[in-house]
């Protein structure tokens, strides 16, 4: 179909209504959170925001006081805290600057989109007690 400048408004038109006829198809992205599993008892961590993409961490049974859990450096976009337990992110920083926290998972907490400071900077995680506490 040919459509000159003045009629891009019907063009856009019929081709929603094509859509609705069934000749086509119009899609709306939806802002809900994409459907994923993680597990009761487990932290997950995904690469996109709504816990789309690749699952970089899907683990359980980690106690608090375990640290350097590694992760794909710089890939965290989102997680999901099904533990007892709070997860720190760490961003690794050159010597002689220490490693230090830019994310927060407290128990059972869903974070579906992280902001820019902590997406896509997390190196490792650190697990601490339900206090969140560093």
């Amino acid at each position: 179909m040919m459509v000159k400048k003045g009629n891009v408004i019907t063009a856009i038109a019929l081709v929603l209504s094509a859509g609705a006829l069934g000749v086509g198809s119009a899609s709306v992205a939806s802002a809900a959170p994409a459907a994923s599993t993680c597990k009761a008892g487990h932290f997950c961590a995904y690469t996109d925001a709504n816990y789309g993409g690749k699952v970089l961490l899907d683990v359980t049974g980690v106690t608090a006081g375990s640290n350097h859990i590694n992760v794909a450096s710089n890939k965290v976009s989102s997680v999901k805290n099904n533990t007892k337990q709070c997860w720190l992110g760490r961003d690794d920083r050159s010597w002689p600057l220490p490693d230090h926290t830019v994310l927060t998972a407290a128990p059972g907490s869903q974070i579906p989109k992280l902001s820019d400071g902590p997406n896509d900077s997390t190196d490792w995680f650190d697990v601490r007690d339900s206090g969140c506490k560093e």
